[in-house]
């Protein structure tokens, strides 16, 4: 005997192949994917306040920071220049007022050096320096030309 294949009822062959045509959406599912896209939006934004946020905390910690050096530096330099009122005013004509001294750690001018070096051989001797051998030097070349 040959198998007995099942058959299936017009119902059941209708369930198998699918829905056809427009497919519906319920409003649960609507109201899912608005929520799902509302929450993807807002933490765009959030990302956006947050970041805007800690630049402007950044900035006005900086503006703060620039207020004091400012004020600070004003308020050494009115120091300064109270200190050198008081000073010229305190100076009779006896005792003028004391200035204050250069340091000792200026570096030597040029001028200077050249100065303390041509002194030291005011005496008539040659101006170059006393380690310096003269005999060992070679004549200077000189060129002319053909006019």
């Amino acid at each position: 005997m040959p198998p007995i294949k099942p058959t299936l009822s017009r119902e059941a062959k209708n369930a198998t192949r699918g829905k056809k045509g427009k497919s519906f959406t319920t409003k649960n599912s609507m109201l899912d994917i608005l929520d799902q896209v509302n929450q993807a939006e807002e933490a765009r934004v959030n990302k956006k306040l947050e970041r805007q946020h800690t630049i402007k905390k950044l900035v006005d910690e900086r503006e703060v920071r620039t207020a004091e050096k400012k004020k600070k530096k004003t308020s050494r330099l009115e120091a300064i220049k109270n200190q050198l009122r008081q000073g010229h005013q305190l100076g009779t004509p006896n005792k003028p007022a004391k200035m204050p001294r250069k340091p000792k750690n200026i570096p030597r001018t040029l001028s200077s050096v050249n100065r303390e070096w041509s002194s030291a051989f005011e005496d008539g001797s040659s101006a170059e320096s006393p380690d310096h051998d003269t005999s060992s030097a070679k004549p200077k070349k000189t060129v002319s030309f053909a006019v």
